[in-house]
């Protein structure tokens, strides 16, 4: 693992006077929120050097897919 990367967006409900961030996939293809490489045979690897980035989503709702669990919050 080499690197971390998810898309957040911000939503806010009037009526309950809360808002939240929601999770909408990662940065990466097929919405992976992580990158990989492959690891070398008997070396050792530590994460300290893995970078993590959150990026605001900027797309319309009606375009992100959002899984029925996190429809409910």
């Amino acid at each position: 693992m080499t690197q971390v990367c998810a898309m957040v967006k911000f939503r806010q409900d009037p009526d309950t006077n809360t808002y939240s961030w929601l999770y909408t996939g990662g940065c990466y293809q097929n919405g992976n929120p992580v990158n990989y490489e492959d690891a070398d045979i008997g070396s050792s690897n530590s994460f300290k050097d893995v970078q993590f980035e959150v990026r605001m989503d900027h797309r319309d709702w009606h375009d992100i897919k959002i899984l029925p669990e996190e429809e409910e919050l």
